[in-house]
């Protein structure tokens, strides 16, 4: 295999390296947080991993390991530079990139949403949810805002594009690279509504990685899309559809997802420009 090139089964290797040691970190701060509190069987697993430092820690790590291991197959001389972390991007396309990332959370919300016709969401899941996107105090606010926006988007664009995309587009082609990545980035999210929407973004993103070859443009969407739960927070703007909890699916207001799909498609055409 030449220089800079991944082939599929090791594309696959890096997500699945990525999600077990994202996996052990978590059980291990599961392990400590139970000794602190001299009780494991007070601390469920699923409050362990809605536990923001958990994911924090855990998607860093899991990150740290397979990037790692995926210069080490990519013979990368100067990571950075390889991976499009050393060109900054111009302010209007980051300006774009926010647009586009924030508007492209109530389309692919709607979706969710009608794929909960088909997969129901116990209102216990939702409310565990919406407790960690909407924290009642400043450090969890920090906290949330830190692992959702800050470390996830960028642990996982470095992994997804900048070393997936890279090496399997100089293998097998654009279509091929774009797909697969974005299959992995899918599956990585455990969930079958999780791994249509995510699958989603990761095209898109692979291919504006593509046409930038940009990472941080990249980041900066993801981060955006991610943030948007976050900035409107159901106590002080509820939206129906989008930020309420419901045992009926709910859905989105037909003006705003409308709206919201255009301003996408406005930005994301002079981000691809």
């Amino acid at each position: 295999m030449q220089k800079g090139q991944l082939r599929w089964w090791q594309a696959a290797a890096l997500s699945l390296c990525f999600l077990c040691v994202a996996f052990l970190t978590m059980f291990f701060a599961g392990f400590l947080q139970a000794e602190s509190n001299s009780a494991a069987q007070h601390i469920p697993m699923d409050k362990v991993t809605r536990d923001p430092l958990n994911i924090l820690f855990a998607q860093a790590a899991g990150a740290l390991v397979a990037v790692g291991l995926g210069l080490r197959w990519l013979g990368s001389d100067k990571p950075a530079e390889s991976l499009g972390l050393q060109k900054n991007p111009q302010i209007h396309t980051l300006i774009f990139a926010v647009l586009a990332g924030f508007s492209l959370q109530f389309p692919l919300t709607e979706l969710s949403n009608a794929l909960r016709t088909i997969f129901p969401v116990s209102i216990e899941e939702q409310i565990a949810v919406q407790r960690m996107l909407n924290p009642s105090h400043w450090l969890g606010a920090f906290e949330t805002t830190l692992a959702i926006v800050l470390v996830a988007p960028l642990s996982e664009e470095v992994l997804f594009r900048g070393i997936m995309i890279r090496g399997l587009n100089a293998r097998y082609g654009k279509v091929v690279a774009v797909i697969l990545s974005a299959l992995l980035f899918g599956l990585a999210h455990m969930g079958i509504i999780e791994l249509v929407y995510a699958s989603i973004v990761g095209i898109l993103l692979g291919l504006l990685y593509l046409s930038k070859q940009n990472l941080w443009t990249c980041i900066t969407l993801h981060a955006s899309f991610n943030a948007a739960p976050l900035v409107l927070p159901s106590r002080l703007i509820p939206i129906e559809g989008f930020n309420l909890v419901s045992e009926n699916v709910q859905h989105l207001r037909p003006d705003l997802f409308s709206a919201s799909a255009l301003l996408f498609a406005f930005s994301f055409y002079f981000l691809m420009k």
